[in-house]
Formats: C-alpha cells, structure tokens, sequence
C-alpha cells in the first residue's frame, strides 16, 4: 500500500506538470465486467446460417437476455462423430469450463450424410450401368422421382441405415454428455431437438404439385426423426429443448423454405423468428427470468404482416415470457437493434398497455454517434404528429380531444438513425428525456406510462477499441489520460464547454457516476499506480 501512496504522488505531480498538454477527441467504451458464458456448438442451425446481416441467431437473444457472453464453436456441416472429436480437443477443452451453459444443436447432418451417401451410392451404379454421368440432383430428379418401385427399395434401405445412424447418435451424445460433464459438472447442458425440414406451406414448386410425394416423404422423415429425438431424450442429464414440437406442423412459418425459388433452392434452416422461438424455448427450459431482450418485440412485429392469425397467435404465445406487449400497465418502449458503422438502421417506439390517450409529447436522446435521418409515421394513432429532428421532440393530440387507443405493439414511429462511420463496436443508447415527457387522456389526466429504452448494438466495426479511462485513445492507460480529464474540468470550473465528446466522457467516468470530474482522474492515476506495482 505504501507503494501504491508513493507511485500516486509521483504521478499527481506528473499529471501537475503535464496539464497544459492538449486533450485528444476519441470514442469510448463501457467499463469491463467479469462475463459469464454461453458456450455454442453444434451446426448450422447453432451458427446462424442463412440468417441476413444483422439479424439475431438465438445465441445473441441468449446473450442479450441473460447478461453473458457467448464462445461460439458452431459450424455448419458438423456431425455428433465431429463434435464429439471437438469437444475433446486440447483447445476447445480450455473454454468448456467457463461456461454457465452449453448448448448443443447436433443430429441433423448424421441424418443427411447418411441419405446422401447412400444416394451417391445409387447414383454412382447407375452412372457406371448405363454410361451416363448425371449429378445427384439430375438422379433424383429424372429416375428416382418417376420410378414408384425404386423410392419404395429406397425407403425401405434407408429406414435401416438411419435406424443405425440414430444408434451411433445416441452413442455420441452420450459421449459428448459424459465428456462436457466431465470437464464443467457445474455447467447447464441444453440440447435441442431436431425438426422436420420437409414441410411447405404451398407444394406447388415451379408449377408442379409435389403434394402426394412430399406427403410420403413427410411421413418418412417424421418416423426417423421420431427415433432420433428419441434416442436424444433417453440421455439424462440433459436439458431436453423441444424444438421440433415449436416448429411442428408450421415449419414454414420458422424456416428459411420458400416454393417459388424451387424445391433444389429452398433453405430449410430457421430465419429470424424461427431464431426467436428456439431462444425462447431455451430460456424456458433454463426457467429464465428478469432479462430484457428488445429483439423478441422487434421480431415479432417485423413479421407480424407475413403471418395469418393463426400463425400470429401461435408464435406471441411461444414468445410470451419475453416480450413486452401485453405487460401490466402502459409501456412505451424503443427498440434494441443492430448495425455497422454507416448504415442507416430502423429503430421503431412501441406502445402496449394502452388506456386511452390524447395527446403527448416525448423526447427522446441519442447517442452522438447516431443521427436521425427521418422519422416514418407508425400505425399506432390517428393524425399527423409534429416532430422536430434537430431536438428528437414528438408531439400529437387527437382532432376531437377524446381518447384514440393503441393496439398492443403498436408502432408510434419509426425513427430512421444512420450510424457513424467512425463508430466502435458497442451500445449507442436512445433514450426517452422522461422528465420532459408528457402523455395525458382526454381528461387531461397525466397517463402513469413506464418507458423502456433502446438503441443501436453496432458491431462490424474496424476502428480498435479501448479500456475506460483511456480518455485519449492511444491504446494504453498513462498519466496523459489523467492530465486530459483535469484540463476538461478545469475548462468547465473556469465557465466554458467541456473539450470532451460525449464518447470522450464516457471512457473518462472511471466512477460510472454520468459525470467527468477531478476524482475521474484521480482514480485513472489509481489505477496505473496499482498496475505498477503488481
């Protein structure tokens, strides 16, 4: 401790004699936590494939929801007999201990590469039989699709191998069980069923109805997956996410698969609200409470004119516990999204809770790093709103005076904000001024309203990212950072605006107080004088 004394009066001194020296202008980012992580392996489905940019895989709700962070091992193409290698590998071996939770999307691909090698099989004998060279689309296509003696051979012959296949799953998962188990006893392994890919809404592909055929192929598929999911709940010490019961019967709905781009081009890989259910499930089975994921709101209302309302109803009841809308009393809140440094991002306000209203006027705040482009009119209200870009302020009332209500997960508005270009990864909040804010009923009674915020998660980004308290970005924690914090409070003692970015203040909080002050720099000083010192 007496080191630590003499090596603080050392750099006081120093920071005394630097303090002309001028402060640089650089971003910031949030202080360091001790993280706790979701450890991802398995497939394609684990690996996000076939999402768009930008999109959540259920890894990022899971993320999001839970407060951790994720090591991602996921890879598309991947066997249990190739997990199985992985999970005892020397390196992945040095990450499977920090994990609170392990989840494992596996069986898939050990179904079709047992299909497609025994289809390979087939066409490599009828190639060489009759000298022709057909692809194994072309085989399936032009011979197994109109010979009705062959695709019963075939069903037959492959009922018995996947039975096989299954059998070596089982051996597999048990063995990925034991070793995970093994290396992390304390961790929660979640692993999820596999669902049925062959499933449309429309079997007509390309002006042919396959109806009868992917009727028998359902079938088969439904039996073998029923041994496989099977042999999965048979292993103990799991915990069992049934994915294919939230898929089943509307696997379109959850799926990547669309007709009209032909049966050889339909993806069968979840989308973004099917992402959104497995996370959903996956938080159920770990009996998750008390988080916050904005995505689970965003997603359900991006998608909401693409179902019917069956199939509405059907996915705001698998997302229940994790979405806002239908919550007691009035919420408004912005949404979390995603993007790259120069993009322009939608961020939409919701409204559920609603009682009646007459009038408001909100307004919001931004993060420096985020401008507004335009805002485009929501479906919440009736009757145009004034809205000012330059202040974020919102203002709207009723034609008559009388209450309008808003559906549940009504959008107000949509703001359109374009991300920096010099943006560092990380949250760039948007937030609602509450203490300006104003919402009254046609009485004009004050509405009691929570307000939830949001903001932009920009990821992608190539500029480095740095500690806090590293105020002028040069990669290092020094006596000059201290120096830039006690110019800026000095500038602002003496009457003028502080030289500090708004980023700028937040890497000088050391306290995370929301305010820059001389302590700030006394505890970067702290904190070199304690690394030095070991």
């Amino acid at each position: 401790m007496k080191n630590v004394k003499r090596l603080l009066s050392c750099l006081v001194s120093a920071a005394m004699c630097m303090s002309l020296l001028p402060a640089a202008m650089m971003p910031s980012v949030s202080a360091e936590q001790d993280p706790k992580y979701i450890l991802m392996l398995g497939d394609s489905i684990a690996s996000g494939y076939g999402l768009a940019e930008g999109e959540y895989r259920y890894a990022d709700y899971l993320e999001e929801y839970l407060g951790m962070e994720s090591i991602d091992y996921a890879k598309p193409g991947q066997t249990t007999g190739e997990l199985l290698e992985l999970v005892n590998n020397e390196e992945v071996q040095i990450d499977i201990p920090l994990a609170s939770v392990i989840c494992v999307s596996i069986g898939g691909n050990d179904l079709i590469d047992t299909v497609e090698g025994y289809l390979n099989t087939l066409l490599e004998t009828y190639n060489t039989t009759n000298g022709t060279s057909l692809t194994l689309k072309e085989y399936v296509q032009t011979v197994v699709a109109v010979d009705d003696d062959l695709q019963t051979t075939m069903i037959l012959k492959l009922t018995s191998l996947l039975n096989k296949a299954a059998n070596t799953y089982k051996t597999n998962i048990q063995q990925i069980e034991a070793s995970l188990l093994e290396q992390n006893p304390d961790a929660k392994i979640v692993v999820q069923t596999v669902y049925n890919p062959i499933n449309m809404e429309n079997p007509v592909v390309n002006g042919v109805d396959y109806s009868s055929k992917l009727k028998q192929i359902r079938k088969f598929a439904s039996e073998q997956l029923l041994t496989l999911n099977d042999a999965l709940q048979q292993t103990e010490g799991l915990t069992y996410v049934d994915v294919n019961a939230a898929f089943k019967d509307t696997e379109w709905v959850y799926t990547n698969m669309d007709p009209s781009n032909g049966f050889w081009q339909m993806d069968v890989h979840p989308n973004a609200l099917g992402h959104a259910v497995i996370a959903a499930e996956i938080l159920n089975s770990l009996g998750a409470e008390g988080g916050s994921c904005d995505q689970f709101n965003l997603v359900l209302l991006n998608n909401a004119a693409k179902l019917s309302d069956a199939e509405y109803d059907r996915v705001h009841a698998q997302l229940d516990n994790f979405i806002t809308t239908g919550k007691d009393g009035i919420v408004y809140s912005i949404a979390g999204v995603k993007g790259k440094p120069g993009e322009t991002v939608d961020v939409p306000i919701t409204i559920s809770g609603d009682t009646g209203t007459a009038g408001m006027v909100l307004e919001l705040q931004a993060d420096a790093g985020l401008t507004i482009k335009r805002r485009v009119t929501g479906n919440a209200y009736e009757g145009a709103p004034t809205w000012n870009p330059k202040t974020l302020t919102y203002v709207w009332n009723t034609a008559d005076g009388r209450n309008q209500v808003a559906a549940d997960g009504a959008v107000l508005a949509t703001l359109q904000f374009t991300i920096a270009e010099d943006a560092v990864n990380g949250m760039y909040e948007i937030s609602f001024d509450e203490a300006k804010c104003d919402i009254v009923d046609e009485n004009g009674t004050a509405l009691d309203v929570t307000f939830e915020n949001g903001g932009v998660e920009v990821y992608g980004s190539t500029a480095p990212e740095y500690k806090l308290g590293d105020v002028n970005m040069d990669g290092a924690l020094t006596v000059a950072d201290a120096v830039t914090v006690l110019q800026a409070c000095a500038q602002v003692t003496a009457g003028g605006e502080s030289p500090l970015t708004d980023q700028q203040k937040k890497l000088a909080d050391m306290n995370q107080d929301g305010n820059v002050s001389v302590g700030d720099a006394v505890d970067i000083l702290v904190t070199i004088a304690q690394s030095m010192v070991g």
